[in-house]
């Protein structure tokens, strides 16, 4: 390094100063480094090597001690006797650029800490410290001591930045100190600056040169200007002579004061040296027999890094300090558009209809970016937004977990929330419910929409057969068949007696059994028998057709209660008395901690079930959720805006009850400041309509989109054949509907089509029977005729007998 140093940047300046002295072409400076363990090697090492024999300066860029090196190496301390150089230039003389003394890079380090600050602000800060390989806790003991805010040290293990990086996101830190190697330092900005902690609220002091040329790290650019560095400098003459480390500059430094007294010598200069020489690390002070003696170190500071780097001061050992105080930054929303622009925007969303889901025929378009295979109406309310916020460059991306976010005690946080947690996403654009957990560790908007929780279920299908004929249901079939079997008897009855002690009013079978059916069903009214015998049978049977109405009617009304109870599901007093539904919510979601905090009695109850039952009552996913309701057996408690989307989706599906308030917000990561910004566009978006009219369009699907929820086969498709009352009438939801009395309805017409049916053949009956008469009749008429004839032609013989 030293030689390309010096044949790049010292050998064409001595050539230049004299290029016609005596024997300057033929001067030769060569550099051999020694490997060494111990300091007491080096004149052991040099004895070794002759083209060290002759040589007139030793250098090192790192602290020795001033002890007779050269006498214990048994060498000599002039040049060839009588030469000009042996008369000014002692042989083999030490020349020395030790590190700068911790003690004042800590000095200047906490000044310019302090300084950018705010005397206030440092009070309140709080230093977090990153010790990389090589540097322990005693080497920032002076922080620890002298900074006024609280300082907390943290250990840079090569494998593990992320790993730092969520620790030092997780406890909110803004002021970042970093001692470490250049390229351990190198990985762990990269790291950090891809999760984005490069946000103008957050501070990094550095002290590499190669980090504060840097543009960007990791693809972005860097946005944030508190950024401090404090470089031997000027940083521009060191970059441009190649001084990418602290060691070449010390080298850098060492050249400059031998080549002041090779072109002394070289150039055959008639005074001796003797002047202040400015170095990249300070002042040196070059005296006549060769010694040097630095008069002060001096450093500058920097904000910002590579192309928006700013010289802010200068800070000498010497006891000069100054550093300029930062500009105070207003993050208008002009300037937050700009810094927005420098890098991708980048949104984080989980699929969730109709909040957010794919385009019709875009599902699996990996060719097309994900920004404009989404739809819904988080979705366009976000694009919305960020068209106003003037962004140039958005990318969309699905959280991989496909969650929104719960925190475990032992794993932490998981899905979009974490994600902002990691600065992994600037925006998360999906229905997320402000909770005062996840409002610890990130920021929300205003609401974009005001929900409240139900209940979705499906109602079992019912057989339309069976539902016609309900009002069977209250008796077992034997009990119908046993009442009709009473009838029969008490009919039989009343005739037998009728024919023991006649009655005033005649009683055949026909008629008994007649008149006790009818009477049965209060459809006949007629006298009673007079008969003490008639009489009892008729008052007992009477009292069995009363007892039979109560208990009819009784259970049937029973009936009807206890099925609208287990079927029938109101709200939360209702699903709780029920036993035909099992009821919860997504496993670790808002809404199970809303009702878990929520005072209510109803809702704490139905909290206290779900919690007791998890593993039925608490599904994982919507999916899961929703294919338990299509069984007919589980209900949903859930936001009312999606239940409501679910169940026009769905088929049976019915929502119901309306319990508590939540609001749905877009997400943002904790440490932006332009959460203000998407604020104001949101009010606007809201004021003039536009909100509404994207959720009336997603909320509310087409036609098109709606399945066919009708049953084409029987006897299913009876139910679609039933007239269905208009919402507007206003009916009890209770009331007897026409899909429970129509089959009263098909068994009168039943029995019109049988009394018709039987009318028609006691008409042909008749019929028959007066045809047949006709006939007889018309036969002995003919018959008769016939025999009159027969006769009268005897008594026409018998006379012309007689005559003859």
């Amino acid at each position: 390094m030293a030689k390309d140093l010096f044949e790049k940047h010292f050998r064409p300046a001595i050539l230049e100063a004299c290029p016609s002295a005596p024997g300057i072409n033929q001067t030769s400076v060569n550099f051999v480094e020694i490997i060494h363990n111990k300091l007491m090697d080096i004149p052991a090492a040099m004895t070794n090597f002759a083209s060290l024999a002759n040589c007139l300066f030793i250098g090192a860029h790192t602290e020795v001690s001033m002890v007779p090196l050269f006498a214990q190496a048994n060498l000599s301390t002039g040049l060839t006797s009588g030469s000009v150089a042996a008369r000014r230039y002692p042989r083999m003389r030490l020349h020395k650029v030790a590190p700068i003394p911790v003690p004042l890079v800590s000095d200047g380090v906490l000044r310019s800490l302090v300084m950018s600050l705010g005397a206030s602000e440092a009070k309140q800060s709080r230093l977090s410290i990153i010790l990389g390989t090589g540097y322990e806790a005693f080497h920032v003991e002076f922080f620890a001591t002298k900074f006024p805010g609280s300082v907390q040290l943290y250990r840079l293990k090569p494998g593990a930045e992320y790993d730092l990086i969520t620790r030092l996101q997780f406890k909110t830190t803004e002021t970042f100190l970093l001692a470490c190697k250049p390229e351990e330092a190198e990985v762990f900005l990269s790291v950090a600056f891809i999760n984005r902690l490069l946000h103008p609220t957050y501070r990094w002091f550095l002290f590499n040169m190669l980090l504060v040329e840097r543009n960007n790290f990791g693809g972005y650019v860097i946005v944030s200007k508190n950024i401090t560095s404090m470089e031997f400098g000027p940083i521009s003459t060191a970059i441009k002579n190649g001084l990418t480390t602290t060691r070449s500059v010390y080298l850098f430094d060492l050249l400059t004061v031998w080549s002041v007294y090779l072109k002394n010598i070289l150039c055959n200069e008639a005074s001796r040296v003797n002047r202040t020489v400015e170095g990249l690390t300070g002042s040196f002070s070059l005296g006549p027999d060769g010694t040097v003696t630095r008069k002060f170190w001096r450093m500058h500071f920097y904000k910002g890094l590579g192309d928006q780097r700013e010289r802010i001061g200068n800070w000498s050992s010497s006891g000069d300090f100054f550093f300029l105080p930062a500009t105070p930054r207003i993050p208008t929303d002009e300037v937050l558009k700009q810094e927005l622009n420098l890098n991708v925007f980048r949104v984080v969303t989980v699929l969730s209809p109709p909040f957010v889901q794919f385009r019709k025929g875009y599902e699996n378009r990996t060719d097309v970016p994900l920004y404009n295979r989404l739809e819904g109406f988080a979705v366009d309310m976000c694009k919305k937004i960020l068209m106003k916020m003037s962004l140039n460059s958005v990318e969309f991306f699905l959280q991989p977990d496909g969650i929104f976010g719960s925190y475990d005690p032992v794993k932490g946080w998981s899905g979009m929330v974490a994600t902002l947690m990691l600065n992994d996403a600037d925006m998360a654009c999906a229905s997320m419910s402000d909770t005062e957990l996840r409002r610890g560790v990130v920021k929300f908007t205003q609401p974009i929409l005001f929900n409240q929780l139900s209940i979705l279920y499906s109602k079992p299908e019912v057989n339309p057969v069976e539902l016609l004929f309900e009002f069977l249901s209250p008796l077992h079939l034997y009990t119908w068949l046993a009442l009709l079997g009473s009838g029969f008897a008490s009919g039989l009855v009343l005739a037998v007696l009728h024919r023991i002690s006649r009655n005033e009013q005649r009683l055949s079978l026909y008629e008994a059994i007649y008149v006790a059916l009818g009477t049965m069903i209060q459809g006949v009214k007629t006298a009673t028998p007079d008969r003490p015998s008639a009489k009892l049978v008729t008052v007992v049977f009477w009292l069995f057709v009363f007892l039979f109405l109560i208990i009819y009617v009784s259970n049937y009304a029973v009936k009807r209660t206890l099925k609208h109870i287990q079927t029938e599901i109101r709200g939360l007093e209702s699903l709780q008395i029920q036993e035909a539904y099992e009821y919860g919510t997504l496993y670790d979601s808002v809404y199970l901690g809303f009702m878990k905090k929520s005072i209510d009695p109803l809702v704490s109850t139905t909290y206290q079930y779900i919690a007791d039952n998890p593993e039925r009552t608490q599904p994982r996913n919507i999916s899961q959720a929703l294919s338990l309701v299509n069984t007919g057996k589980f209900a949903f408690l859930y936001s009312n805006v999606l239940n409501e989307y679910y169940a026009k989706m769905g088929c049976g599906l019915k929502v119901v009850g309306s319990f508590g308030q939540e609001t749905m917000n877009l997400g943002l990561p904790s440490s932006i400041e332009y959460d203000d910004l998407i604020n104001k566009i949101i009010d606007r978006l809201i004021s003039s309509g536009e909100r509404d009219q994207l959720y009336k369009k997603y909320a509310n699907p087409p036609e098109s989109d709606l399945p066919d929820c009708t049953n084409k086969t029987l006897p299913y498709a009876i139910r679609d054949w039933i007239p269905k009352e208009s919402e507007n009438v206003g009916t009890r939801r209770s009331a007897v509907n026409l899909n429970h009395t129509l089959g009263i309805t098909i068994i009168n017409l039943v029995g019109c089509l049988l009394t018709l049916l039987l009318a028609a053949l006691e008409l042909a009956f008749q019929t028959y029977r007066e045809r047949l008469r006709r006939l007889r009749d018309d036969m002995l008429k003919d018959l008769s005729l016939r025999m009159e004839s027969a006769n009268a032609a005897a008594s026409g013989d018998d006379l012309m007998e007689s005559n003859v």
